[in-house]
């Protein structure tokens, strides 16, 4: 896969594989470990070859059958029902409804005698264009992607259709260390209250509630809430756990939040203010300055 934005380019390799009804492994390659995304159906994980461990995310919202590593407990990684019977559109109605195709030609790709097609949305406000390259058996072998200066090409290679596909393949590396991720999501902050053992703070005043999520990863724990200012809709989260919260506090600037001690730690967009309160560690993070942020902090801690 080749991408540009005009001024500089990116070429990365990508595998493929695909099982009926629902298993899919992609590997996107890389000189530092390879990164693998799977599933089969059930769970869905993620592999990183340079730390050699995965982390795995039941798709049913239960996790009973993925606590236990694969070499255990094959039950997870081997099912192929995925808990829901509704289906996508057919592709082939949405694109005759929505986009038009035009041949605009023929070229040889790598061997392959090709007609180059353009589709086009019919939709005046969604910009770009796709064209492919395909042969008579309808195989794409190329595929390129067009928005203004933005180039996305992507080259397939070696195809092999109908092939046998063990079901490991679709599972993560056996050997590897496997880290479960649980996410249970709350519509109201009683119900994120009841959800979690943590005493959690609210966000009052002109910010209003919108959802909070508590998810635990590896044995750690943290409830997030979400919070949106009336009028600007600028979004404000909140986090607390009896664990650690994953922000780079040792590179932090020490701040005083109602009186106590704090960290201030500088994200890509914004920060976050976190401090220790009778044995949890509660956060604020927002994508305002510093000083608002502790203000925000205050109002949480008083």
């Amino acid at each position: 896969m080749n991408a540009t934005d005009g001024t500089a380019t990116e070429t990365r390799n990508l595998s493929v594989a695909h099982a009926a009804p629902n298993s899919s492994r992609l590997t996107l390659e890389d000189e530092g470990g390879d990164v693998v995304y799977g599933t089969n159906g059930t769970v869905a994980w993620v592999y990183d070859e340079a730390n050699d461990t995965a982390r795995v995310y039941p798709l049913n919202g239960s996790a009973s059958n993925a606590t236990d590593h694969p070499a255990r407990n094959g039950t997870a990684w081997n099912s192929t029902d995925a808990g829901n019977d509704t289906h996508p559109a057919n592709l082939s109605t949405y694109l005759e409804e929505n986009v038009s195709a035009t041949v605009v030609g023929s070229e040889t790709v790598r061997g392959a005698e090709t007609t180059v097609v353009r589709l086009e949305p019919e939709n005046e406000s969604r910009e770009g264009t796709t064209t492919l390259w395909v042969d008579d058996d309808d195989r794409v072998h190329r595929l390129r992607t067009t928005r203004g200066e933005n180039v996305t090409t992507v080259e397939f290679r070696d195809q092999h259709f109908n092939a046998s596909i063990h079901e490991s393949t679709f599972r993560p590396p056996t050997d590897a260390a496997v880290t479960v991720a649980v996410n249970e999501r709350y519509d109201s902050f009683d119900a994120a209250q009841a959800g979690t053992d943590v005493e959690l703070r609210s966000l009052d005043g002109d910010y209003e509630f919108v959802e909070a999520a508590t998810v635990t990863r590896g044995g750690a724990t943290v409830t997030t809430q979400q919070y949106t200012e009336t009028g600007t809709n600028a979004t404000v989260a909140l986090a607390a756990t009896a664990d650690s919260l994953p922000y780079d506090a040792e590179n932090g600037t020490s701040v005083t939040v109602d009186g106590a001690d704090a960290t201030y730690v500088e994200r890509d967009e914004g920060g976050a203010v976190l401090w220790t309160e009778d044995g949890l560690t509660r956060g604020v993070a927002a994508d305002v300055s510093r000083e608002e942020l502790v203000e925000l902090a205050e109002d949480v801690r008083s």
